[in-house]
C-alpha cells in the first residue's frame, strides 16, 4: 500500500514539473505556444513578448513557438533568457493562404501527421477551385473581347437571338466566379482552422490567412538546466495615441484626462497583460542622430505630424510627432484587448490644473474673442502632441490639437468664445491708396478695430494684428500710425497689444502701413516678383 501511494506520488511530482518545465529532448522539434507576458505599444507598433519556461537538454535543442501576431517584423525578432545554449539559429516562418505546406521543412511536416489526409484533401480541392475559377476568368476575358462580332449578325432576329444568348453565358460565367470563390473561401477558412489545430494554436481572435511560426535551435554543451525562454517582435498591426478631455467648470480650474487610444489588430488577443505604453519609434530610435540642412533667407514650414500609415489597418489612430526624449507609461492593473480592428480607450492619468486664463481675439481672421488657459509647468505632465474634447460647465465646444511639439513657455489650452464681446476690423478706405513716388509703387492700407465689452467684468484682451513681411531687399514695409503699447515681431511681422477694457467699454485700435516695391518693368524684372501679393504672411 505504501509502495503504491509513493509510486502515485512521484508520478504526480512529475506530471506537476512537466507541466511548469516542458522537457525537450534533443534532436526533435517541438513546438510550443507560449503565453504573452509582456506588451510594450508604440506609436507605431508593438513589441509582444512570449515567455514559456523549458528544460534545455544536453546537445540540440529545437523549438517551434506558435500562437503568435498575424504581422511580425522579420528584422525585430529577439530571444532572450536561453542561458548558457548557443543560438544555431533563429528564423520566422509565414504561412499563407497561398504556402505550399507540404513544402516546407520536413521537420514541421511532420507536425501536420495527425491532419495529414485532411489537408491533403483540402489543399487538392482548392487547387482544382482555383483553376476552376482561372478557367471562368478567361471566359469571362474572352467574352468581353469578342462581344460585338458574336453578337453581330445582319439577319436583325438572329442577331437578337445571340445577344440574349450572350448576355446569359456571361451571367452564368459571373455567377459561377462568384459561387467558385465562395466554395474556395470556405475551403481556406477549413484549411486554416485545422492549421491552428496542428500547430496549438488557441489565442487567435480573428481567422487571420497569416501563421507565423518562430524556428530556434539551441546547442547546449552542458548539463541539462531550465529557463524562462523568452522571445520578442515587433507588429505593425498595433499603436496608440493620445487623447485628451479638457473639463472647465470653473475659469481658474481645468480638469485634464489623459487618456490612451489602444489599437491591438495583431490576430491574437492580449488577455490580462502587463501593458507599457512609449513614444518612441522603435524603428528609427536607437539609430545614430542626423544633421538636417539649416535653411536661411527663406520661411519654411515644418511637418507638425506625421501622415497616417496607411501600410496597415489602423483604424481611428493617427501617427503624432515623435517627442525628442522617449515618454512612456506603465498602466496600472492587467488589462485585456481583444484583436479587433477598432480602437481601445484607456486612461492615464487625470491631473487637476490651475491655468493662467488669457482673451485673445485676431480681428483679421475672426470676429470673435477666445479664452486660452495657458498651463505653466506643463512639461512636467509627459503630454504629447494629440487631440483633445472640449468642455465647459457641461456643454460641449469642440475639438482642438493639444501640440506641446511647438511649444516653448506655457501650454496653451483653448476654451472657446467669450459671450458679450464684440470686435469689428475695417480698413479705412480714405486713408488707404496706391501711388507712384520715386519710381517704386507705393500701396498704403489702414485698418481701424473696435472692441465693445458688453459683459460686466474687466478682463485683459490680447489683440493680434500684422504687416506684411518681405523677402526681398528692394520691397520695403513701413509703418505709418499704429496704437501705442503694441509688441512687434520684425521677423513674423506679429504685433500685440495687450490692454484692459473696462466693462461695458469700448477701445479702437489703428494700425496703417504701407508697402513699396518696383513698378512694372522696374530693373528689368517683371512685375509679378514684386507685387504685393508675394509679401509673406503668417
Amino acid at each position: 500500500m505504501k509502495n503504491k501511494f509513493t509510486s502515485l506520488t512521484t508520478l504526480f511530482i512529475f506530471v506537476f514539473l512537466m507541466h511548469q518545465s516542458p522537457r525537450v529532448f534533443g534532436g526533435d522539434l517541438h513546438r510550443f505556444s507560449p503565453p504573452i507576458s509582456a506588451i510594450k505599444v508604440f506609436l507605431n507598433a508593438a513589441q509582444i513578448t512570449h515567455s514559456q519556461q523549458l528544460s534545455i537538454s544536453k546537445g540540440e535543442n529545437k523549438f517551434l513557438f506558435c500562437g503568435l501576431a498575424s504581422s511580425i517584423e522579420a528584422n525585430n525578432i529577439i530571444l532572450e533568457k536561453y542561458g548558457q545554449a548557443k543560438l544555431f539559429k533563429l528564423s520566422l516562418i509565414t504561412i499563407n493562404d497561398t504556402t505550399d505546406i507540404f513544402s516546407l521543412e520536413p521537420e514541421i511536416v511532420q507536425l501536420m501527421n495527425m491532419k495529414k489526409d485532411s489537408l491533403l484533401s483540402i489543399e487538392n480541392r482548392i487547387h482544382k477551385i482555383r483553376a476552376e475559377i482561372e478557367g471562368l476568368e478567361l471566359q469571362k476575358a474572352f467574352l468581353n473581347k469578342n462581344a460585338n462580332s458574336i453578337s453581330s449578325d445582319q439577319n436583325p432576329a438572329s442577331s437578337k437571338m445571340n445577344s440574349a444568348s450572350l448576355m446569359d453565358t456571361y451571367a452564368s460565367i459571373v455567377t459561377g466566379i462568384l459561387d467558385k470563390k465562395k466554395e474556395l473561401e470556405a475551403l481556406l477558412m477549413s484549411r486554416r482552422s485545422l492549421l491552428n489545430l496542428v500547430f496549438g494554436i488557441t489565442n487567435s481572435a480573428r481567422n487571420s490567412s497569416n501563421i507565423n511560426l518562430i524556428y530556434v535551435d539551441l546547442h547546449n554543451d552542458a548539463d541539462e538546466y531550465s529557463t524562462a525562454l523568452s522571445i520578442s517582435y515587433l507588429s505593425a498591426e498595433a499603436a496608440w495615441n493620445p487623447v485628451y478631455e479638457v473639463f472647465a467648470s470653473e475659469y481658474n480650474r481645468i480638469k485634464l484626462n489623459y487618456n490612451a487610444k489602444v489599437l491591438n489588430n495583431t490576430g491574437i488577443n492580449w488577455d490580462n497583460i502587463n501593458l507599457t505604453l512609449s513614444t518612441a519609434d522603435p524603428f528609427i530610435y536607437y539609430k545614430a542622430p542626423y544633421l538636417s540642412p539649416i535653411y536661411v533667407g527663406k520661411f519654411r514650414t515644418n511637418p507638425n505630424y506625421l501622415k497616417d500609415n496607411n501600410n496597415n489597418s489602423n483604424k481611428g489612430i493617427k501617427i503624432m510627432k515623435v517627442p525628442d526624449r522617449e515618454i512612456s507609461f506603465s498602466v496600472s492593473g492587467r488589462n485585456s484587448f481583444p484583436s479587433n480592428p477598432q480602437a481601445y480607450l484607456l486612461n492615464i492619468n487625470v491631473f487637476e490644473l490651475h491655468p493662467v486664463l488669457v482673451y485673445r481675439t485676431v480681428p483679421k481672421k475672426d470676429a470673435n474673442v477666445y479664452m486660452v488657459a495657458r498651463v505653466p509647468d506643463w512639461e512636467k505632465l509627459d503630454l504629447i502632441d494629440g487631440e483633445a474634447a472640449l468642455f465647459s460647465n457641461g456643454e460641449f465646444l469642440g475639438k482642438t490639437m493639444i501640440i506641446p511639439s511647438e511649444t516653448e513657455d506655457s501650454l496653451e489650452i483653448p476654451l472657446g468664445i467669450v459671450k458679450n464681446i464684440i470686435v469689428s476690423y475695417k480698413l479705412i478706405s480714405e486713408y488707404s491708396s496706391k501711388k507712384i513716388l520715386g519710381g517704386d509703387l507705393v500701396s498704403t492700407y489702414s485698418y481701424e478695430i473696435k472692441i465693445k465689452n458688453n459683459d460686466k467684468s474687466t478682463i485683459t484682451l490680447e489683440v493680434l494684428d500684422q504687416v506684411p513681411v518681405s523677402e526681398e531687399s528692394s520691397v520695403k514695409t513701413e509703418i505709418n500710425e499704429m496704437t501705442e503699447g503694441a509688441d512687434r515681431d520684425l521677423l513674423t511681422g506679429l504685433i500685440v497689444w495687450k490692454k484692459e477694457i473696462q466693462a461695458m467699454s469700448e477701445l479702437n485700435f489703428t494700425l496703417k502701413y504701407s508697402v513699396s516695391y518696383p513698378k512694372r518693368g522696374g530693373y528689368g524684372i517683371p512685375k509679378e516678383n514684386y507685387s504685393y501679393r508675394n509679401a509673406r504672411f503668417l
